[in-house]
């Protein structure tokens, strides 16, 4: 879709944007925003994802859910779907896919979200652009509109986000799905 395209050049152009410094600001308020919300304290496995260059960066988030005792997966695309793999440390080794994501090997243990439905799963999901209907705009790959129309509804998703990235409204076709909460900084 076209107006997706414009979408993505826009945001991508507004992340590249901020200086480091803002970056990190918003990244630490985010993380301590998500880790005092009830949603967090609920999930026992954390569904997450190595960052790509312009990204939120979800590593601190990932070894505070890995220091506290949670299980974390990452994924692996897998016949153009995600499948997620159980790692204990954020130091790797790791694949890097052809689109430029570090992902786990293949040798490590897989899950699936309909298996941790009712133990309390959280998945983070990426994205470029996101509106208050917790609609999003990801990378055009239909990755994760594909894993969260699997997931089961008692599923918590939450997108981690720079405030650069919330636009007023999305355009939504028939395959978008949104996630259940957006955490991003209050401060413009």
């Amino acid at each position: 879709m076209e107006k997706k395209e414009k979408i993505r050049k826009e945001i991508k152009a507004a992340l590249l944007g901020l200086s480091e410094r803002e970056k990190l600001r918003q990244e630490r308020e985010v993380q301590s925003l998500l880790l005092a919300d009830p949603l967090w304290n609920s999930c026992k496995w954390v569904f997450g994802f190595l960052p790509m260059g312009h990204e939120f960066n979800l590593e601190p988030i990932l070894q505070s859910a890995l220091d506290s005792g949670r299980r974390v997966a990452l994924p692996r695309v897998e016949k153009k779907r995600l499948q997620f793999h159980e790692i204990n440390s954020l130091n790797g080794p790791w694949i890097l896919h052809a689109y430029g994501m570090r992902e786990p090997g293949a040798d490590t243990p897989r899950t699936a979200a309909d298996q941790l439905a009712a133990d309390g799963l959280l998945i983070i999901v990426p994205g470029l652009a996101f509106d208050r209907r917790g609609y999003r705009v990801g990378y055009g790959g239909g990755f994760y509109d594909r894993l969260l129309s699997d997931v089961p509804e008692n599923v918590v998703t939450v997108s981690c986000i720079f405030r650069e990235q919330l636009v007023r409204e999305l355009p939504v076709e028939p395959h978008d799905r949104t996630v259940r909460r957006l955490v991003f900084s209050a401060e413009k």
